[in-house]
């Protein structure tokens, strides 16, 4: 049940952020596995909650999943930078004198608070895509009654997570993003299959198959895959398919779960 959910959820979340201020500071993975535990934790919890409150079908709640891990996907950076405690730049108004350097202390420690911020990045990322998965996973979960904008909203979800690793600068980060549609495949195939939805199995299997050729293709050629091969009008083009996915992602999941009817409705 979701409370018996919510509960659990609630105490990784309390623990992972506990640990993220008792670890010790050099240590960046357990920084960055924590930080995608509480990410995790953080968003079941308010799935879980949300259910038990109004009792939302499994297909909105896994929207919802969707919206946080997106939000948490685009504001990675400022959190990142903020959990880091980067010392925040004093910008005087105009006619104030110029302000002081920081002192040599700051300096110094900013190569550590560097390497934090990068460790609580990668966790974002990772936690927001198992957020991602587990929506995707909840939409899809009965393929029978899923209509094609439940599909568009998976494969959309996938397609944008793969899409946005361009801009990442870190391996961590891109290898987070592009996982996300082999995730979300191989989930929906061991669970087809597990619930005899064979022909919906056959589909994830081939989608599985796809991307792994895919994989291959980029794995023997890897100018195919690095932005640098591109032109720059091509290099404009795939930006705003990327921007157009992201966009149509928030109408296309609140027609979905209802919200249009409901307004036109009351």
């Amino acid at each position: 049940g979701a409370a018996q959910v919510m509960l659990p959820a609630a105490g990784v979340a309390a623990w992972s952020l506990i640990s993220i201020v008792l670890v010790a500071r050099e240590s960046e993975s357990a920084i960055s596995i924590f930080t995608a535990t509480a990410v995790l934790g953080l968003g079941v919890m308010l799935a879980a909650g949300a259910e038990s409150l109004w009792q939302l079908p499994v297909r909105s709640l896994g929207c919802g999943l969707i919206v946080v891990a997106l939000l948490v996907t685009v504001e990675t950076a400022q959190l990142s930078a903020l959990w880091a405690r980067f010392p925040l730049p004093v910008i005087p108004a105009p006619g104030d004198p110029t302000p002081s350097a920081p002192s040599l202390r700051v300096l110094e420690d900013l190569p550590r608070r560097v390497r934090i911020s990068d460790a609580h990045q990668n966790g974002f990322i990772a936690g927001a895509v198992l957020l991602s998965v587990l929506g995707s996973v909840a939409i899809a979960l009965h393929p029978g009654t899923l209509s094609f904008w439940g599909w568009y909203v998976v494969a959309a979800t996938a397609a944008s997570a793969a899409l946005r690793a361009r801009v990442w600068d870190s391996a961590a980060c891109k290898a987070w993003l592009l996982a996300q549609p082999y995730l979300v495949a191989v989930t929906l195939l061991v669970l087809y299959t597990a619930t005899a939805h064979y022909l919906a199995a056959l589909f994830a299997a081939v989608v599985l198959a796809v991307l792994v050729l895919a994989w291959v293709v980029v794995a023997l050629n890897p100018p195919v895959a690095s932005p640098d091969s591109y032109s720059l009008p091509l290099r404009r083009l795939l930006g705003f398919i990327a921007s157009g996915i992201d966009a149509s992602l928030i109408p296309v999941m609140a027609y979905l779960v209802g919200l249009f009817s409901w307004v036109l409705n009351r």
